[in-house]
């Protein structure tokens, strides 16, 4: 299967998509324009590692079991957002670059935080775990020289923060894709009201069931998606204490940071 065969045909649907009046102008960007994208396409390969990839210059195409294709891209908007869209025969998962950026700084500010900093000492085992268990490519050896990250705590901490936050975005909107979230939206007001019914929303007798219709039924499919996410990244760091036996809180700590940060957002 050709997977770039469909999105280099659909894409073109994407960028009309988003260079509507409502929407700021937006592309795909190319992995060796920025070093950033490049990281962030980085850890979406790693989320679906094991699937059928194809890795193009500006995207990660993973095959979907029914013979679609779902692409995962950075746009260039400097608005912050992230959304799940269907162009033909592909599913697209969108980060804009202000998203990014935005996750990137709130990831720095962490380890220069000096009341967070004042209770990782270097003596203590879940430190060292988290070094030693820490791996970078010379890619992300030249972005943390960038950010003047210089030892290896200040890196492991950051980037454990970024890698959850970016995780957090890639699969809470693909959640959105697997839990057939866009037919829902596209489908008549019936089909909308068996989520209000498993919701088991009482409403006043004074209210207007309209709003009902179309609020909650976004809401409970935020949640799942939330829920969704959530359970993959925590359930690896389950899998890795049952086996073990050994819990690192510093890093459940940095993955609560990074998931509370993203999840509080409402980016899409």
């Amino acid at each position: 299967m050709n997977l770039s065969n469909y999105y280099e045909k659909n894409v073109r649907e994407l960028i009309k998509l988003c260079d509507r009046p409502r929407h700021e102008h937006s592309y795909p960007i190319k992995r060796g324009d920025n070093i950033i994208v490049s990281i962030t396409l980085n850890i979406a390969k790693n989320l679906f590692r094991g699937a059928e990839l194809e890795e193009t210059s500006d995207a990660l195409l993973i095959g979907l079991d029914n013979g679609q294709v779902l692409a995962l891209v950075c746009l260039s908007a400097q608005k912050m957002g992230a959304f799940a869209t269907r162009q033909g025969n592909t599913y697209f998962v969108a980060i804009k670059f202000g998203t990014i950026e935005k996750i990137l700084d709130l990831s720095y500010s962490i380890w220069r935080d000096q009341c967070f900093l004042s209770h990782l000492r270097h003596d203590i085992k879940d430190i060292d775990d988290l070094v030693n268990n820490f791996n970078f490519s010379e890619l992300e050896q030249d972005f943390y020289d960038e950010l003047k990250l210089y030892n290896l705590i200040q890196k492991a901490t950051f980037y454990q923060c970024f890698e959850k936050a970016i995780s957090f975005f890639w699969l809470h909107e693909t959640a959105h894709i697997l839990g057939g979230h866009l037919s829902l939206f596209r489908q008549s007001d019936e089909s909308l009201e068996i989520i209000d019914e498993f919701l088991a929303v009482d409403l006043d007798d004074d209210e207007s069931e309209t709003p009902i219709k179309y609020l909650i039924p976004y809401h409970a499919m935020e949640i799942e998606a939330d829920r969704w996410a959530l359970g993959k990244i925590f359930g690896k760091l389950h899998k890795k204490f049952a086996s073990t036996g050994h819990f690192n809180p510093l890093e459940f700590i940095t993955i609560a940071i990074a998931c509370t940060f993203s999840s509080t957002n409402d980016y899409g």
